[in-house]
């Protein structure tokens, strides 16, 4: 497989991680996908938001389990764009009855692995 391939690859698990771990609530593996400096940004109620990834597990570890309310799996990739080791990533999700677009960065560390390093997101609507 050619490089960009691989790392197409390797990209998309990481976001597979992310997504598995919102719906099923896995912090291990939310963990997994996202650098431990990592910082999320968005809008809530009109306000902008900036939160370290560890105070987002804190709330998103407080909140109700998606796949145990009936919630489907509903999380999809929607454009990759890589610039060596920089990705950049537009995801769209189903979460706790909102629709979310977000814009992920990530990058590939020195084992090869892609993590996400920031997310923006915008919640789109409502079902």
């Amino acid at each position: 497989m050619d490089t960009c391939g691989a790392d197409r690859e390797r990209i998309a698990q990481a976001i597979q991680l992310y997504f598995d771990g919102m719906h099923y609530r896995d912090l291990i593996r939310l963990r997994k996908a996202f650098h431990p400096p990592a910082c999320l940004f968005g809008y809530r109620r009109q306000q902008c938001l900036h939160v370290p990834v560890e105070d987002w597990l804190r709330i998103v570890e407080s909140r109700p389990v998606p796949a145990s309310n009936g919630e489907p799996h509903d999380m999809r990739i929607m454009s990759t764009d890589i610039s060596g080791c920089v990705a950049t990533a537009k995801v769209a999700y189903l979460y706790q009855g909102l629709r979310f677009v977000e814009h992920l960065t990530l990058l590939r560390t020195t084992d090869a692995e892609w993590v996400i390093v920031n997310k923006a997101c915008q919640c789109e609507s409502q079902e």
